[in-house]
């Protein structure tokens, strides 16, 4: 049996760029409003702190079992469906979540889609 990550890895760097772009974004705000440390009582802050926050509560612990699925010898077709699934689910979260509690019913069903997709890849996975 040949082992090999590659599928892992591909997925892990769009994962990781993602929470790059979610850690930027509370940084960036945390410039502009001057809020060294916490949220400073700001509900956007404090958005963006939990959208970074559930990004990775859910994501190092799946790569973690794609990992493992991937060296266990999974066909690469099912690790790909795991790996698109949760990139699909943590994005359509992701951008459902800046607008602070769901604005509206785009907003309501992104964010049950995306948690939803999200807890079923990881449940698949494990």
């Amino acid at each position: 049996m040949h082992l090999s990550i590659q599928i892992t890895l591909l997925y892990a760097g769009i994962l990781g760029l993602l929470a790059g772009v979610l850690a930027v974004r509370v940084t960036m705000l945390r410039a502009a409003l001057d809020i060294p440390i916490g949220d400073g009582d700001n509900p956007a802050m404090l958005t963006r702190i939990r959208a970074f926050g559930n990004f990775m509560e859910y994501v190092p612990g799946f790569v973690l079992l794609m990992l493992l699925l991937d060296l266990s010898g999974v066909a690469a077709i099912q690790l790909h469906v795991l790996g698109v699934a949760l990139v699909a689910a943590r994005l359509i979260y992701s951008l459902t979540f800046y607008g602070g509690p769901p604005q509206n019913t785009v907003q309501l069903v992104g964010r049950v889609v995306g948690a939803s997709l999200t807890w079923l890849a990881l449940f698949a996975a494990a």
